[in-house]
């Protein structure tokens, strides 16, 4: 997945590259159209004028990153505030006891014997898709986002991966339910490289253990004619 900073920087370097290509050629050929001190005044008013789209063009996506970094920051407090605390660790807790059945830690069950964490764990996992909506819009780099939130999402993806979401709710809604999870939830997941064991630099031994759990759980079909 590509950061909207980085197509944006892309861009800025293709406009670049094409003005300063532009600008040759028309220096070559008013050269070869005019006497020298015709041409070398009318290249020159180019040259100032290429320098100062570049510099415009700079400038833009400069201010832009830099609004982005305040919106990263300002999401971090948010995250980080005393009452999302309370959220996070009622979420980390529900997560690390929920039980795995059918190769799937089930979320839904709490919407009614665990109401506050399934609320909290809801939170959070809006959170989480709101962050992924921010980087794909291309209004958060994503490298500033693994770089500012990976070390500590890493204790809730090493349970989210191995989640669902719908179950105990009607088919319909379990499966739309699991593909916004799947989508915005994980997605983000992979915007972060928490999508598999050796991704975890302190985690890794609960992905461990709850993919062997996932294994172990998983129901063995007995095979056609059986």
């Amino acid at each position: 997945m590509r950061s909207g900073f980085k197509s944006g920087t892309d861009w800025v370097r293709v406009a670049l590259l094409a003005l300063t290509v532009a600008w040759v050629v028309g220096s070559l050929w008013l050269a070869g159209e005019l006497e020298t001190r015709d041409w070398i005044p009318i290249a020159l008013s180019g040259l100032g004028l290429v320098v100062a789209l570049a510099t415009a063009l700079w400038s833009g996506l400069q201010q832009k990153r830099h609004l982005a970094q305040g919106f990263v920051v300002t999401l971090w407090d948010r995250w980080s505030a005393p009452e999302m605390a309370t959220v996070r660790e009622t979420c980390w807790t529900a997560l690390s006891e929920a039980p795995i059945r059918e190769g799937k830690k089930q979320i839904g069950w709490m919407k009614t014997s665990r109401p506050d964490a399934y609320k909290a764990i809801a939170r959070v996992n809006h959170f989480f898709a709101d962050l992924y909506g921010f980087v794909r819009a291309g209004l958060l780099d994503e490298r500033e986002v693994r770089a500012i939130f990976r070390d500590t999402l890493q204790s809730y993806y090493c349970h989210l991966h191995f989640a669902s979401i719908g179950d105990t709710m009607p088919r319909e809604v379990e499966i739309a339910q699991q593909q916004w999870f799947d989508e915005k939830v994980l997605g983000l997941g992979r915007i972060l490289r928490l999508d598999a064991v050796e991704h975890f630099q302190r985690y890794g031994d609960t992905f461990a253990q709850n993919l062997q759990l996932v294994r172990d759980s998983q129901v063995q079909l007995p095979e056609p004619g059986r």
